[in-house]
């Protein structure tokens, strides 16, 4: 199963968003892409690498990334994936959160599977 993981982005400056593409680079889960969709910036070069793909809107639409999730789910189906997934680009995966998803999707043959989350310390200690 191919899984995109589609992140809507804002800021091009945050402090988090070099831990949301590291956690995706990291996944246990290796057949997967990263799709992330600015609204109204553009990713800075230092974070790009083999499995992003960065679609920058020109102009900030600023409905809470809505478009710009909708726009990376039909370019990832575009591309043939099976699966989406969803990550803010203030927020990280654990390293084993795709195949988890992905495990538990093919075991109970669902179609949407969805995950709990935890909440988090700014130096990453759940709370």
């Amino acid at each position: 199963m191919k899984v995109a993981v589609i992140t809507p982005y804002h800021n091009a400056d945050s402090p988090y968003l070099q831990a949301c593409i590291t956690s995706v680079q990291e996944q246990t889960y290796k057949n997967l892409l990263h799709v992330m969709v600015a609204d109204g910036c553009n990713l800075p070069p230092r974070y790009t690498h083999n499995n992003l793909h960065n679609i920058a809107l020109p102009n900030r639409l600023n409905n809470y990334g809505d478009s710009p999730r909708s726009i990376g789910v039909i370019y990832a189906f575009a591309l043939g994936v099976d699966a989406v997934t969803f990550l803010d680009s203030d927020n990280w995966y654990a390293p084993n959160h795709v195949e988890t998803l992905v495990n538990t999707c093919i075991s109970a043959q669902a179609d949407v599977v969805t995950s709990r989350r935890y909440v988090c310390h700014l130096d990453g200690s759940v709370m």
